[in-house]
């Protein structure tokens, strides 16, 4: 999933995409939901919704100094 928008990754976006892609016949539990760009307000819940992967957005105009400290952070955690 790519976006997120404002005000953020919500739970009922990634529990959304869950539900339709187990009601499609797949398989929900063998599936990685990987959350793209945007920013991750409630690991936890995301986490809880069935997100796999929680990935930040590095935006145009940062600098390599705000880049690096930012992956040096890891991911968020749940």
């Amino acid at each position: 999933m790519v976006g997120g928008g404002e005000p953020g990754w919500q739970p009922a976006q990634v529990a959304s995409v869950v539900e339709a892609i187990s009601r499609a016949g797949g398989q929900g539990a063998l599936m990685d939901v990987a959350l793209v760009g945007s920013h991750h307000p409630d690991p936890a819940a995301l986490v809880a919704a069935g997100a796999s992967w929680l990935i930040p957005e590095i935006r145009p105009g940062t600098s390599a100094a705000e880049a690096r400290a930012l992956a040096a952070a890891g991911p968020p955690t749940a």
